[in-house]
C-alpha cells in the first residue's frame, strides 16, 4: 500500500536529459559508458550503461537544481505506478507489444521513449525499451520482510544487487 504522493516522470530518462546533466553538473564517474557502441545516441532514446550510483547523482542533481526532492522509486512505488491500478500481467491493454519493447519487438535497438501506448497514469514504457533503477536492493522476500504501507526494503542486501524493473530489448516477455 502506497499512502504517500509520489511523482513520476511520463517517461524514462532520455540521452539529451542526461547529456544535459553531465554538461551542466560536470559529473564524469560514468565515464562515456552512455555512450556505448551500438545504442541510439539520439536526444528521444531513453540513456543506458547508467549505474545505480549515476542515477542517484542526476537525482542529487535535480534536486540541488530545482529545490524539489528527486530520488528513485522503490520497488513497490514503481509497481504501483506500472501497474496503475490494473491487476494483470501487463498494464493498460494487457498487450504487451503495445506497451513495450522488448526481445521479440525491438530488433535488439532502443527506441524513442513514448512510441507505445502509456499505462492508465500516462506513464510510458513501464514494460521494456530499458531497466530502470529502483532505491531499494535486491530481496526475493521483499514484502515479506517490508512493512505493508510503502515498503522499502532492506538497507542492505545479501545478493548486493539493486532492484531493476521494467524490462529490455533484450528480454523476452
Amino acid at each position: 500500500v502506497i499512502t504517500r504522493p509520489i511523482l513520476v516522470a511520463k517517461y524514462p530518462v532520455t540521452v539529451g536529459q542526461w547529456r544535459k546533466f553531465v554538461q551542466a553538473s560536470g559529473y564524469s564517474a560514468c565515464g562515456d559508458n552512455w555512450k556505448s557502441p551500438g545504442f541510439q545516441q539520439a536526444d528521444n532514446h531513453p540513456v543506458v550503461n547508467v549505474s545505480h550510483d549515476d542515477a542517484v547523482a542526476m537525482a542529487a542533481w535535480l534536486t540541488k537544481t530545482d529545490r524539489e526532492n528527486h530520488s528513485l522509486l522503490t520497488e513497490a512505488e514503481w509497481e504501483y505506478a506500472c501497474r496503475a491500478g490494473t491487476t494483470g500481467p501487463y498494464v493498460g491493454t494487457g498487450k504487451l507489444d503495445e506497451l513495450g519493447w522488448y526481445a521479440d519487438n525491438s530488433v535488439g535497438k532502443t527506441h524513442p521513449v513514448g512510441q507505445k501506448k502509456p499505462n492508465g497514469f500516462g506513464l510510458y514504457d513501464m514494460h521494456g525499451n530499458v531497466w530502470e533503477w529502483c532505491s531499494d536492493f535486491y530481496d526475493r522476500d521483499y514484502y515479506k520482510h517490508s512493512p505493508v504501507e510503502n515498503p522499502t526494503g532492506p538497507k542492505v542486501s545479501l545478493y548486493g544487487y539493486r532492484v531493476l524493473r521494467g524490462g529490455s530489448i533484450y528480454f523476452p516477455a
